[in-house]
């Protein structure tokens, strides 16, 4: 009895004992759970967040997991579950199986039948250095070379089991066996690369069949209806992640987002740092590199990653984010990284310096007053040295940086007039010594400081505007991973080169351990089809039965289809485009250009016939309705005639016709007889009459830059009197993304020749002496000083040709709730009235600095006056003559190329009613007086032509009829050069201040919600009125409370040898 009671004890003990470890273990896992999630909790001294420790365990496999990779994320959970381990308990490893009995024993017997010292079995894993099995010449035997006498009977049996149980010693007994009883070949070892696109490719695919619903129906036979022999196999096709029609449909989906909320504003790049503290606790005690345990890696890789995002997203560390796309990457063998792009709310923009540096910095912090900054910057964010510091690196082509660092310095931050940001880079004396060589802030990465002190790694910040938005849509989201396979092949010919089959799925061999998403987006894209009548396209697996296809009733249903059946049950749906349809209701791109054009535009069609009835008119077919519409322009001709028929006359017509605009025309024949009867070309000499010329005139010469004149002087020195003219106040050339120094030396005065150039000064301002009387005599005056001042600089303070200048509460408009509509009415009072009257319209415009606030206000007014509207579209395309640089681009959608919008070409779209006034954009006849800037006020509307008065020139009141030309940049600001078919023309209620250089207005309303970013623009700007009277100016910030302060842009050093 006493024994049992001993045992109830000693049970009861143990129980309690049991049952306190228990408790211990649930408060430790407790306070480190509670340690992981306040990690979170950011705070500016501590700096990066940590993780914490993975404490938790998979409740199924007793896996370490970190409670941030719970299943539910949206949820605080008590008891979390986690798949990513186990799916939750469904996938069980195998146990391991027991060694074979000679292994067993080996490891597990005490075998000591000499002296020597003692083996250890060695439980984890265990890595030695093996030296070479026979020692250097002159060098005596060491360690394991002084083993040379084996024990054959147990080499013998290690043998007889690796042949039985090792499976790489089956495979090269197979692969002897092979060698030796068939005739063997010359092998290659082939690198398999796409010779059009690159050969990035992921997960291993079956095979689907896919084939149009017509041709599936035809199949059907009474004897022989398997579908085998008459489906289009497709390989790789875009569900399979990596593959080449993945990455394309990724591409489309950021041209779509691109379109659909405006061009991305953020690129970001964070890189995975391996010395994070969870991944140095994981493989510290292991004694490990990040490079041995990449699933650690790429964990925490993750976890970091969607925390940024969540700052991104929902704390809005950088403003409202309307839209996003990131994409992960493993290149160069290295770690995992991520490109960010984000698309911000209009009222989270970044559109002036100021607003950038809040967020960019790319200047070194102070080492004593923020420390960890310091360091982070010096470890993380410093690159080079390169250049002339070192030549040997990756990024040096042809002795220069590839990335142009080192950077110039900067004193201020500036955006250029393409719109490219030029961060402040001061030269303040901080530098880190690398290598001997001092690094200062011309050689940091831009960054922002609180995402840095968070997240300790690699996160570089670029702001963007439009152009460099185009660059990183198409160079990131289309180029995928840098991945290649190797195969053996047969050597046929004798050059050593052998013909290879194209077999995407032999190529496709890669593999993944988590299935972790590489690619992301925000908002959701839908993807709209379209095909011809019974034309969808049907998929199926191998074997399945052509008649058990073709029994389903939604057989011939698709998304397209679907869209027309609601238009004729749905008013709702009879008032949207089909790219609008599917933004309210629920349910990949053909060769169907003019269709999926016509589908951008058309609102309710019920039939296919509707997509081409146009104004009550069908065309049968979707190209003639396109032609109708404008989308499409010009082709191949041919012109075919019998001899005596009139072609050569033909051929001259044509020729005359485009020369006297100015065009060159090459004109060949094929025989040398036909030649002879084509026009010759005209000499300049004889085109521009140079021998009877007595004098050259050159009008604005200060928007030329001055290698214009270097040519001219060298051509025409000592035989030609030249006489320039201009301003030097006013709007100086273009230097895309030049500094104030570019500028300054591109003008004329920076001109070897301008000491020797006579100058003729004009003081008195005659623009402002109409209707002068004793009364306002004085104010003119006045006015006019003012205007100088302007001009020259004098006025506010500020430095670096910027200056903050107040303006006279008299020509201020400060009463207002929409500023659109107050500067409307300021400029254009009763408009809706007075409309078509020519006499209130051509002296009266309304000024701003950018090109997107002039749409903004032409749009509203073509809102409020009455009259019908008649919408034109352009014909976009890509120039294809650069066949090496636009190859990659030929897969952009038309969608994409209709949005891009930049100075010097109009917009896709334009709106237009009778009576409109409107500015031409090029020059189409200088003799009618068509020249760039011409006003004129639309009369007529056709469908390819479009009749116009002119309002503001010298031949006032000339009726002309001006169609579609070719319109393209000569310098393209995107990596494409783009050409547009349109009207050259845009609507000019209000225009650019640029544009309204040289004009001579009675009435001018100056609207800034952002201030002039050019030398000149203001005092142009000011310049345009007659009289004091006729200018009103409205500037607000950005919560549109009035301000009586504006930005001024003046570089004095242009001002100078006058």
């Amino acid at each position: 009895m006493e024994e049992e009671g001993s045992n109830t004890r000693d049970s009861v003990k143990s129980a309690r004992l049991k049952r306190k470890l228990i408790l211990q273990g649930k408060r430790l896992r407790r306070s480190q759970n509670e340690r992981a999630k306040k990690a979170y909790i950011f705070n500016e001294n501590i700096g990066y967040v940590d993780l914490g420790d993975p404490s938790e365990t998979c409740a199924y496999c007793q896996a370490a997991m970190w409670y941030q990779e719970r299943t539910r994320k949206n949820r605080k959970q008590a008891n979390p579950k986690y798949s990513l381990c186990c799916s939750m308990g469904r996938i069980q490893l195998p146990f391991l199986k027991n060694p074979a009995m000679l292994l067993q024993q080996l490891l597990c017997t005490n075998l000591l039948k000499g002296k020597g010292p003692t083996i250890y079995k060695i439980h984890g894993q265990s890595c030695h250095l093996i030296g070479s099995l026979l020692p250097m010449p002159g060098i005596p035997l060491k360690f394991a070379q002084l083993q040379n006498i084996l024990d054959s009977e147990l080499v013998s049996k290690l043998k007889d089991m690796l042949d039985e149980y090792n499976v790489y010693a089956k495979s090269f007994m197979m692969a002897k066996d092979r060698y030796d009883n068939y005739q063997t070949e010359n092998l290659n070892l082939q690198l398999l690369v796409n010779k059009k696109k690159d050969g990035r490719i992921y997960n291993l695919p079956i095979k689907l069949c896919c084939v149009k619903y017509n041709t599936l129906k035809n199949s059907q036979h009474p004897v022989e209806n398997q579908h085998a022999s008459y489906g289009k196999r497709i390989i790789l096709p875009s569900s399979f992640i990596g593959s080449r029609r993945y990455m394309d449909q990724l591409f489309f989906d950021g041209m779509a987002i691109c379109s659909m909320v405006g061009f991305l504003d953020f690129f970001l790049t964070f890189t995975c740092n391996p010395y994070w503290p969870e991944i140095q606790w994981s493989i510290s005690a292991l004694k490990l590199t990040a490079e041995d345990w990449p699933d650690i890696v790429t964990r925490d890789s993750k976890l970091n990653l969607e925390q940024l995002m969540s700052d991104l997203k929902d704390r809005k560390v950088l403003g409202n984010v309307l839209a996003y796309i990131y994409m992960i990457e493993f290149q160069k063998r290295g770690f995992p990284y991520a490109y960010i792009l984000l698309f911000l709310d209009v009222a989270s923009k970044y559109p002036s310096p100021a607003d950038i540096d809040g967020v960019i910095s790319v200047e070194m912090p102070d080492s004593i007053e923020q420390p960890q900054l310091y360091e982070y910057v010096k470890k993380h964010m410093m690159y080079g040295p390169c250049g002339h510091a070192n030549r040997k690196l990756p990024c040096m082509k042809d002795g220069k940086c590839s990335r142009y660092f080192p950077k110039k310095r900067q004193a201020e931050t500036v955006v250029d007039q393409e719109g490219y940001p030029i961060y402040r880079r001061c030269n303040d004396g901080k530098y880190i010594d690398n290598n001997d060589i001092a690094l200062d802030n011309i050689y940091v990465v831009p960054y922002n400081s609180y995402l840095l002190l968070k997240y300790e790694a690699h996160l570089n910040i670029e702001w963007c505007n439009q152009l460099m938005s185009i660059k990183y849509l198409f160079k990131y989201i289309n180029k995928g991973y840098d991945h290649i396979t190797a195969t053996l092949v047969p050597i046929q010919n004798d050059d050593g080169t052998t013909e290879q089959n194209v077999d995407e799925i032999k190529h496709y061999l890669d593999g993944i351990i988590f299935s972790f998403q590489i690619h992301k987006r925000s908002p959701a894209v839908e993807r709209l089809y379209f095909h011809l009548p019974s034309d969808n396209s049907v998929i199926f697996e191998d074997g399945d039965d052509i008649d058990a296809l073709l029994s389903k009733p939604t057989i011939k249903e698709s998304m397209f289809t679907s869209w027309l059946q609601a238009n004729n049950i749905s008013q709702q749906a009879k008032d949207l485009t089909y790219l609008q349809f599917i933004t309210i209701y629920i349910h990949q791109q053909n060769k169907m250009l003019e269709a999926t054009m016509m589908l951008v535009v058309v609102k309710g069609p019920t039939t296919y016939e509707k997509i081409c009835t146009i104004n009550g008119q069908l065309y049968y077919t979707f190209r003639e309705a396109c032609f109708v519409m404008g989308f499409l322009a010009g082709g191949m001709f041919f012109l075919y005639g019998y001899g005596g028929t009139g072609k050569t006359f033909m051929w001259k017509t044509l020729a005359f016709a485009l020369c006297s605009k100015g065009d060159i025309v090459l004109i060949v024949a094929s025989s040398g007889i036909a030649s002879l009867l084509l026009p010759n070309d005209r000499t300049a000499h004889k085109k521009f009459v140079i021998h009877a010329t007595k004098l050259i005139i050159w009008d604005e010469a200060p928007m030329a830059r001055r290698y214009c004149f270097e040519a001219l002087d060298k051509t025409l020195n000592d035989i030609m009197f030249v006489v320039f003219g201009g301003g030097f106040r006013k709007i100086l050339p273009i230097i895309p993304r030049g500094s104030i120094s570019n500028i300054v030396h591109a003008i004329i005065n920076a001109l070897y020749l301008w000491d020797y150039c006579t100058i003729l000064k004009l003081t008195k301002n005659m623009c402002l002496q109409s209707n002068l009387t004793l009364r306002n005599a004085q104010e003119i005056k006045s006015f006019s000083q003012w205007l100088i001042y302007v001009g020259d600089g004098k006025l506010g303070k500020g430095d670096d040709g910027c200056y903050e200048i107040e303006i006279p509460p008299d020509l201020l408009i400060t009463n207002f709730i929409d500023p659109i509509e107050a500067i409307v009415n300021h400029t254009y009072p009763d408009i809706q009235k007075k409309y078509k009257d020519e006499e209130f319209l051509k002296f009266k415009v309304i000024l701003t600095s950018t090109n997107e606030v002039v749409d903004q206000i032409n749009d509203y007014i073509l809102n409020i006056i009455p009259g019908e509207e008649k919408e034109y579209f352009s014909c976009d395309s890509i120039d294809m003559t650069n066949v090496a640089t636009t190859k990659c681009f030929e897969s952009v959608s038309p969608e994409f190329l209709h949005s891009l919008m930049t100075s010097g070409i109009p917009n896709h779209k334009i709106r237009l009613k009778t009576r409109t006034p409107v500015s031409l954009i090029q020059n189409l006849d200088q003799v009618e007086s068509l020249c760039n800037r011409t006003r004129l006020i639309i009369s007529r509307m056709a469908n390819h032509v479009i009749g116009a008065r002119i309002i503001l020139a010298k031949s006032v009141g000339s009726l002309i009829y001006i169609q579609r030309i070719s319109l393209s940049l000569f310098q393209s600001p995107w990596p494409i050069k783009m050409t547009r078919i349109r009207f050259p023309f845009i609507v000019s209620y209000a225009m650019t201040i640029n544009k309204s250089q040289g004009q001579s207005l009675q009435c001018v309303g100056l609207y800034l919600p952002q201030p002039v970013f050019s030398h000149g623009q203001l005092y142009v700007a000011f310049l345009r009125v007659q009289s004091k009277i006729g200018l009103k100016i409205l500037i607000h910030d950005k919560e549109r409370k009035p301000l009586n302060t504006t930005t001024n842009m003046v570089f004095k050093e242009v001002l100078q040898n006058l």
